[in-house]
């Protein structure tokens, strides 16, 4: 009797992860569709399918500030007004609303300075782990203050330093982790989030302790990104980087170089290529042409 509720427990337990799955993949593909929606100047359809992705993602902001820029597109000032707002309650920074030139230019005429200060507090007061998220943005402070010093200070001196950072940086994040399992949306919001993509990056190319430190969060990682709380292209490019940087071939294909004669956007060579797009459909990336419409240069063994 005890082993059959066991194995229904499993069996449910097995279930729910599938559909949480299902989900998260849903929603990513929604917010692919809704992208080549608003493409082809169907805003109405766009913004629909913008807002059914944001209603199953954590970390919906980037949603609302598309759905801000279609409302733009066809003069509803008011609609923008509100996804705007929303989207900087969801952790959409200054920076980020401004990256998109359209939402730029109507912030600097309505003037968005008291009332972007008005919504983050109602963004910060939301953070399950204001504590650790605060500690990561400041590990990130510490991890750029070092390497804004590069080409100012001794190099071999410089070079300690910026080691010594790391390493104190990843101690910190292990203990973070213990206390509340690897960070993402869901725990620290996306602006810290993003901030910890940066650290990651320079601790899993650290010379002396590379490997060691992306054995122990490639795993945990992954995890987050199937669960929706880490974003899927911060891990695979994380990967990438990873394996190019230790003479590896890449796996999900977003590691790219300029071309020096052309300034051409050349992805470099993936790993068995022919099922590059199931790998990264399995962590809700769009198939690699899709990056042809950003000016990148395939590999020629990709024949799609």
């Amino acid at each position: 009797m005890k082993f059959s509720f066991l194995v229904l427990l499993c069996s449910l337990f097995a279930a729910s992860t599938i559909a949480q799955t299902l989900t998260v993949k849903q929603a990513y593909e929604l917010t692919d569709n809704a992208d080549s929606l608003a493409k082809a100047g169907n805003i109405k359809s766009a913004i629909s399918n913008y807002l059914k992705s944001a209603s199953q993602l954590p970390s919906p902001g980037f949603n609302f500030r598309d759905v801000a820029h279609q409302y733009l597109k066809i003069h509803d000032e008011k609609n923008a007004r509100t996804y705007i707002d929303k989207a900087v309650q969801y952790g959409i920074t200054i920076d980020q609303l401004n990256a998109d030139t359209l939402v730029k230019a109507y912030l600097a005429q309505i003037s968005y300075d008291k009332d972007y200060a008005k919504q983050r507090i109602i963004y910060n007061r939301q953070i399950p782990y204001p504590d650790q998220r605060t500690e990561i943005l400041q590990m990130l402070e510490r991890d750029q203050l070092v390497r804004d010093l590069i080409g100012r200070v001794d190099i071999k001196v410089l070079n300690n330093t910026i080691i010594e950072t790391d390493f104190a940086n990843m101690d910190e994040l292990r203990d973070i982790i213990k206390q509340i399992g690897f960070p993402g949306f869901r725990q620290i919001g996306p602006d810290a989030a993003s901030g910890l993509f940066g650290l990651i990056t320079h601790a899993t190319t650290d010379a002396h302790h590379g490997a060691q430190n992306f054995a122990f969060l490639e795993p945990l990682m992954k995890e987050q990104v199937l669960a929706g709380n880490f974003p899927p292209m911060y891990f695979a490019i994380l990967i990438d980087k990873y394996n190019y940087l230790t003479f590896k071939t890449q796996v999900y294909g977003t590691y790219w170089e300029f071309e020096q004669t052309t300034n051409a956007r050349i992805v470099r060579e993936i790993a068995n290529v022919a099922q590059v797009d199931e790998r990264r459909a399995s962590i809700f990336l769009p198939p690699l042409y899709k990056s042809r419409s950003k000016q990148m240069i395939l590999p020629d063994d990709y024949t799609r």
